[in-house]
């Protein structure tokens, strides 16, 4: 789940009977619970909207900082293959490795664009009398195709 750019995960207590989570990407721990998606969602808003608040009372930056550099484990296979990819660009293996990211990522996210324009365009035809969940299905076959790209 997202909010004012924030990601918070979510998991569930059998045991307890409540969704849980926690704010993703700050410094310090933000937990948010409810019984329902729709608690969980208000309780995620209000972690948020706190946490933020608390932040600017104190002068805090409220982003987790992120120093740029990532160590990654590696097989010996996959190192050798990279550094041959790499070489093969004219590469270094960090800035071989740094470019695929930034494709991947930047892919990602034209793929997220597309597929919520096409659920605007395809829901305006969704209206009754179709089936109330038609609506859903779709969307769901939507994200399925959107995840096999």
């Amino acid at each position: 789940m997202s909010y004012k750019g924030y990601l918070g995960s979510v998991a569930f207590s059998e045991q307890d009977g409540v969704f849980y989570g926690k704010v993703e990407g700050i410094n310090g721990l933000v937990n948010f619970e409810g019984e329902s998606v729709k608690e969980l969602t208000e309780a995620f808003h209000d972690a948020v909207d706190d946490y933020l608040a608390y932040c600017a009372d104190e002068g805090i930056e409220p982003d987790k900082s992120y120093s740029g550099a990532l160590n990654v484990r590696l097989t010996t296979a996959i190192h050798r293959r990279i550094a041959m990819l790499a070489k093969q660009a004219g590469l270094t293996i960090n800035a071989f490795i740094r470019k695929t990211l930034e494709e991947k990522a930047e892919s990602e996210k034209c793929k997220s664009l597309c597929i919520r324009w096409l659920i605007f365009r395809i829901s305006k035809y969704l209206i009754p009398p179709f089936p109330q969940n038609e609506k859903e299905v779709l969307c769901g076959l939507l994200f399925r195709f959107y995840s096999a790209m």
